[in-house]
């Protein structure tokens, strides 16, 4: 599969993420739960996948600095207490520009401006996937 695609299936499977939290919490309300809450980061770059580990123990597993700022970036949508409609509250999806830049369409995005990610020297622009 071409890696110009790759972006744009992780912002489809956020979407739908998206979606079924927020058709999830419409059929809580009635029943008196809690709301789900669910913060997603996504971002674009090489990563190591495979069995990782020793003889005796090993996990299927993905790692680099492309996935570190994946987390940094759900993280982020903690403090950022982001300003939008209800809906996005209850999933927030956060995207580096490097996603961005990979999805042509498919989606709605707000800009939340530059922002330096926990363990990186230089800022990032981060995008907010609006619930549609």
């Amino acid at each position: 599969m071409a890696a110009a695609y790759h972006a744009a299936r992780a912002v489809r499977a956020a979407a739908a993420i998206q979606s079924a939290v927020v058709a999830e919490n419409r059929a809580r309300a009635p029943r008196g739960e809690d709301p789900i809450h669910v913060r997603i980061g996504l971002h674009t770059g090489p990563v190591v996948v495979g069995n990782i580990g020793s003889k005796s123990r090993v996990n299927y597993t993905v790692v680099g600095d492309t996935v570190n700022a994946a987390s940094r970036l759900e993280s982020l949508a903690k403090d950022l207490h982001t300003i939008a409609d209800d809906d996005s509250q209850e999933c927030v999806v956060l995207l580096s520009e490097a996603t961005r830049a990979g999805v042509a369409g498919g989606g709605t995005f707000r800009s939340l401006g530059r922002h330096t990610l926990r363990g990186r020297v230089s800022t990032v622009e981060v995008f907010q996937l609006v619930h549609e």
